[in-house]
């Protein structure tokens, strides 16, 4: 698929750089992540391979560590289920002056493409079945960054006028619109983006948006449905 992180014009695969990680050439034996079912282990097992920290790859449903809160649509989308997660620290002050932000990253997949990703590292000259597949991203980044705010500004003609989304957990979302596989939305502090979906159906799914929050009961983590 080989989604690219909105407006920044960067492989997903190139994020980890970003965060600081290390960059490697791809190791020989590629395994099918196609039959992987633990898609966190694996992601790591690979990363790990060329020398990239594997500390940013997380568990589906993972709270963000910063004050943003994340949102993604729960365990499922429509056919995809969340495979892993992911949280960055990205330069979002559009200024020569470096100021970093989280962004936060949820992936779903289809069942047929087990644990491909664009998490998976040097697949630009790996085999196809190792890489993105057709997975589905939704971005969480903090709606007061100086670069998000000039994204809603340019790309997207700023809030003002622009249609209202109910979300089944009572919040309401501003419809940014969409094209080029992807769709964003204000809701709450952040600023989310859907990408891999055509905006018409990524619309449908976006009542389900729901903020972050994983309930923790005695018996440990589970998702809160």
């Amino acid at each position: 698929m080989g989604l690219r992180l909105a407006r920044l014009g960067l492989p997903l695969a190139a994020l980890a750089i970003l965060a600081g990680s290390c960059t490697g050439t791809p190791f020989g034996e590629l395994p099918d992540p196609r039959k992987a079912s633990d898609c966190v282990t694996f992601t790591k097992e690979a990363q790990s391979e060329v020398g990239e920290n594997v500390s940013d790859v997380l568990e589906p449903g993972t709270p963000s560590s910063s004050p943003l809160t994340a949102y993604w649509f729960g365990p499922t989308l429509g056919p995809r289920r969340a495979i892993l997660a992911t949280e960055l620290q990205v330069d979002m002050s559009n200024t020569d002056e470096e100021k970093l932000f989280s962004l936060y990253i949820t992936f779903y997949q289809l069942p047929e493409d087990g644990c491909q990703s664009g998490m998976l590292p040097g697949y630009e000259e790996s085999p196809d079945y190792w890489g993105p597949g057709r997975e589905v991203q939704v971005l969480s980044e903090p709606l007061g960054t100086p670069l998000t705010q000039r994204t809603i500004r340019e790309v997207y003609g700023g809030r003002e006028g622009k249609p209202r989304v109910d979300l089944t957990n009572g919040e309401t979302a501003i419809f940014l619109g969409g094209g080029n596989g992807e769709t964003a939305v204000v809701v709450g502090r952040a600023l989310v983006t859907v990408n891999g979906l055509p905006p018409d159906r990524a619309r449908e799914f976006l009542p389900q948006l729901r903020r972050l929050e994983p309930l923790v009961s005695k018996t440990g983590f589970h998702f809160d449905s």
